[in-house]
This record gives C-alpha cells, sequence and structure tokens, in this order.
C-alpha cells in the first residue's frame, strides 16, 4: 500500500468508526474469547471500565427503580436523572461532556442541564 494509500485508509477507517453501530453481545463473545486466549484486551484501546461493563455486566437492569428514582425539579420542566459511574472515571467524563457541549455549542442551562442535552444529542433524541 503506497503512502498515499494508507492516508486515505486511515481517513476513511477513522470516519466509519464514527458512524458504525456496535453488536454489543457479539463484541462481548469476541473479547472472552480473546481474554481466553490470553491476549491483553488492554491493548485494544478499552479503559478497564468498559472492559468490565462488557464483560461482567451488572444484574439486570431494573427500569421501574429508574423510573422510581427520577426526580422532578420544582417548577423547571426538567428531571434529574441519576447516573452511576465509576469514581476514577469521574474527571475523564466530566471533562469528555464539557468537551462534548463546546464542541457543539450545547451552552443552556446549568451544568446539569447540558450534561443532559449531551447524552441526549449522543443518544440520537434530538438534532
Amino acid at each position: 500500500m503506497s503512502d498515499v494509500q494508507r492516508r486515505a485508509f486511515s481517513i476513511a477507517d477513522n470516519k466509519t468508526a464514527h458512524i458504525a453501530d456496535w453488536d454489543f453481545s457479539k463484541l462481548t463473545e469476541i473479547l472472552k474469547k480473546l481474554r481466553s486466549e490470553d491476549v491483553a484486551l488492554s491493548s485494544l484501546g478499552y479503559s478497564d471500565a468498559e472492559l468490565e461493563a462488557l464483560l461482567e455486566p451488572e444484574d439486570e437492569f431494573d427500569w421501574e427503580m429508574f423510573d422510581e428514582q427520577l426526580a422532578p425539579e420544582q417548577d423547571s420542566g426538567y428531571v434529574l436523572v441519576r447516573l452511576k459511574i465509576r469514581h476514577e472515571m469521574k474527571k475523564t467524563v466530566t471533562k469528555a461532556i464539557q468537551a462534548y457541549a463546546d464542541q457543539h455549542h450545547i451552552n443552556k442551562g446549568d451544568p446539569a442541564i447540558r450534561a443532559g442535552l449531551v447524552l441526549m444529542q449522543l443518544l440520537g433524541l434530538t438534532k
């Protein structure tokens, strides 16, 4: 492959990563197989937290309890959605949310509203 072809492939490869959808059950299956073959999964670019979430998921998510924990804010038109992330990921996640909000000109409301708008956009629920 020529240098020009390598650069073109690199750009195409990075772009397709942004538009790709993962089959997480298949990904988990492959990761488990690789782990059983003593492949260092940390070399694949996933954080420890991501690998744990994929390889050792929590029990089935309790959506009823989730709905019960939504706390409506008085007359604000918003609801507070509590999420849990690992303590060591707090700064990384906060910085990532701030960077995404800045990059996409999401500057409405307080930090919690901006984080909610970022999540909604990432989930494809807004423009």
